[in-house]
């Protein structure tokens, strides 16, 4: 009697499914509403929007939410540490920028002078 329970394959699905239908993002992790909606969400909807259609069409809640999203991730940014390597690599390029810099001004300057000097050795030759 025991090898009989055993066999038996049951499944009794998700109440409501039918067959053909998905479920959605929100209806997988629990949200049961379709749509996930989340801060970062209504911020760049709320951009978006003010970009295409100016600030005057957003509500007041949809600016103050865009602002304070925006504030949020300047602060952050401010505060969060940089890996060692991109600090590295961002004075190595500005070093870099600036000797190349250095030089080029060195050799635009010694090419105006020897040019000078050859016109100037011209004219006194006349």
């Amino acid at each position: 009697m025991t090898d009989l329970v055993d066999d038996i394959l049951a499944h009794y699905g998700v109440r409501g499914m039918r067959w053909g239908v998905r479920r959605s993002e929100g209806e997988l992790h629990g949200g049961g509403s379709g749509h996930v909606s989340t801060d970062h969400q209504n911020a760049q909807a709320a951009k978006e929007k003010a970009k295409k259609h100016g600030t005057k069409s957003l509500s007041n809640k949809e600016l103050q939410d865009m602002i304070n999203r925006m504030n949020l991730e300047q602060q952050y940014a401010r505060v969060a540490p940089t890996p060692k390597g991109v600090r590295f690599l961002k004075a190595g390029t500005k070093f870099t920028g600036d000797v190349l810099i250095n030089v080029g001004k060195q050799q635009a300057t010694k090419l105006a002078a020897d040019h000078a000097t050859k016109l100037i050795g011209v004219m006194l030759k006349r």
